[in-house]
């Protein structure tokens, strides 16, 4: 009995520093999923939107090889939904309509999505001057409630693009104030409070606050943030100020001319990515504390060319990729996988190269524990996975 006991003790032992290594974090690629498409998205266009419970609705075309058009023999494509869990499982997947591939290529269709707690509303346009659609009002398992029998008129006054970053909708209209930015309609989901703003391509969110730029009268760039009850609640103008449309080179001034090309929060902290003309290195960052509410000194980025996307702040790192597009335009396929990369920015300045994600990124969004959810997309098998990055 007593050997058998100190058997089990000696087991034990050895299994103590096991059980903590598995509780150790790791950092990198820590968790991929393939993603189930019953007909896969065409050229990578996907259209993501975070539904209230977390899952996923997309959008996108799709080939559909068992219809095709009349006469001159169209290609047909289905418009498709598709709700998907973060670990690529699916929930619902449909097609809604089907178009011709002139029309298709024409771009005479536009759809978007009104949110509501357990449900959400499709608006399908049938022409670019949106003044009439159909919509289709469906739970957040994709089950069907109800559909309009005909067409829908919008007057003039009330066309609006919607956009959903939970738990906040916004509605932009058509109508630009003095400075080119359009007047806002704020709705706070939850509570249906509602809230007017101004705002520029910049916005996000982050628990219950929103983010907006907005563009001043003289061109510089204030940070919006209002709060759940739709009202603006602090701004914070940025350090620099939109080069005039149509210049070649920024004009002295003060405050130092840059176009912001994207912003990334996380409730302490707001990353503004901004360019420069006439410069060999024209990418920096701008980071905001927002509970100090100063800017720390501007961090050049050591990138001549490409598209940068800002993924997560982690902890005092920020995790961007890289779009590094060739000159000449003459690679084979598949080849187009090997631009994307991922880099991490150090609060000293230094930059690191990461890894070659080796597909194409689709989409991102920055979760609350300072991962990186990736939609990804293997250019040459044309399949579809969700990773998460830590670092």
């Amino acid at each position: 009995m007593k050997r058998t006991t100190a058997i089990w003790l000696i087991l034990l032992i050895l299994l103590v520093p096991f059980s903590g290594m598995a509780d150790e974090q790791t950092t990198g690629c820590i968790a991929e999923h393939p993603v189930q498409f019953s007909e896969p998205p065409l050229f990578g266009q996907v259209q993501v939107t975070e539904l209230p419970n977390g899952t996923l609705l997309l959008s996108y075309f799709s080939q559909n090889s068992n219809w095709r058009s009349e006469a001159p023999y169209y290609q047909v494509y289905g418009e498709r939904f598709a709700i998907l869990n973060r670990d690529g499982s699916s929930v619902w997947e449909h097609a809604f309509r089907y178009l011709d591939e002139p029309t298709a290529e024409i771009g005479y269709y536009y759809c978007q999505y009104r949110l509501a707690e357990d449900t959400f509303l499709i608006e399908l346009y049938f022409d670019s001057e949106m003044d009439n659609y159909g919509w289709y009002l469906r739970r957040t398992d994709g089950s069907a409630i109800e559909k309009s029998n005909k067409r829908v008129p919008v007057a003039e006054e009330d066309i609006c693009y919607t956009v959903n970053l939970y738990p906040f909708q916004l509605e932009e209209y058509r109508h630009m104030d003095e400075f080119g930015n359009p007047r806002v309609v704020i709705q706070h989901i939850p509570d249906a409070s509602i809230g007017l703003g101004i705002t520029t391509n910049y916005k996000a969110v982050w628990g219950d606050h929103l983010y907006m730029v907005e563009t001043l009268k003289d061109g510089q760039y204030a940070l919006n943030i209002y709060g759940p009850d739709c009202e603006l609640i602090a701004q914070h103008p940025l350090p620099f100020r939109e080069i005039p449309f149509g210049s070649t080179a920024a004009k002295e001034s003060e405050i130092p001319y840059r176009n912001l090309c994207s912003m990334l929060v996380n409730g302490e902290k707001a990353v503004f990515l901004a360019a420069e003309q006439e410069s060999d290195l024209p990418y920096s960052l701008y980071i905001l504390n927002l509970n100090t509410k100063e800017f720390c000194a501007p961090i050049p980025l050591p990138f001549q060319q490409g598209e940068i996307e800002l993924l997560a702040i982690q902890d005092e790192n920020i995790l961007l990729s890289l779009q590094s597009i060739p000159m000449l335009f003459s690679v084979k396929k598949g080849d187009a996988s090997h631009w994307w990369h991922l880099y991490q920015v150090m609060p000293d300045g230094q930059t690191a190269f990461l890894e070659d994600l080796g597909q194409q990124l689709i989409w991102h969004d920055a979760q609350e524990d300072g991962s990186a959810l990736l939609l990804l997309r293997d250019t040459e098998k044309d399949t579809y996975s969700f990773r998460t990055y830590q670092y």
